[in-house]
């Protein structure tokens, strides 16, 4: 994929090094840690450890959405790879991950990025599957892949469960869903 995508109101990039300390503050609300799904270590250097050692996972796509405007890191989105029962990378289907800080939620962003995103993936890649993982608690990112087309939908049983959590409700978008 692409390194840079521009929506109207957001510049997002490929997650670098240089946004390590952006994302570091944005991770201090720890209810966005938590629902992140990342799990980031609390106190600040294990946090920008932690960072560093994400920008460099070889086997997912992380982007930094930034507000145009002002310049400030506002999320992330990442495209993790799905392991096979013999925790061998699946080639047609992938786990995307998404968060939002909390002074931008409500405003259509992250529907916005995701757009753009998933798109580019199903045009650039061979991905013919998205998964997404949210929250039980968490109705704003239900809702949100709702509308973005994802359905409810369990984990088939050729993909890992060692990867999945058991708190998080998965949804499911295809290549052919989304041009439905």
């Amino acid at each position: 994929m692409q390194d840079t995508y521009e929506t109207n109101r957001l510049l997002i990039n490929r997650f670098a090094l240089t946004d390590v300390t952006d994302v570091a503050d944005m991770f201090e609300d720890q209810e966005l840690n938590l629902m992140s799904g990342l799990r980031l270590p609390e106190t600040r250097p294990e946090k920008l450890m932690g960072l560093t050692m994400l920008v460099k996972t070889q086997n997912s796509l992380i982007y930094i959405l930034r507000n145009k405007k002002s310049g400030n890191a506002v999320g992330l989105v990442v495209f993790y790879r799905m392991y096979l029962l013999n925790y061998v990378y699946s080639e047609f289907e992938c786990e995307i991950g998404f968060v939002l800080s909390r002074d931008s939620w409500q405003q259509g962003l992250m529907s916005e990025a995701l757009r753009q995103l998933i798109s580019a993936y199903f045009e650039e890649t061979d991905f013919v599957g998205i998964y997404a993982g949210a929250h039980s608690g968490n109705v704003r990112s239900q809702a949100l892949l709702k509308r973005m087309g994802f359905q409810a939908k369990k984990v088939p049983r050729y993909l890992s469960e060692d990867q999945f959590d058991e708190q998080l409700e998965y949804f499911y978008l295809s290549e052919s869903m989304l041009n439905d």
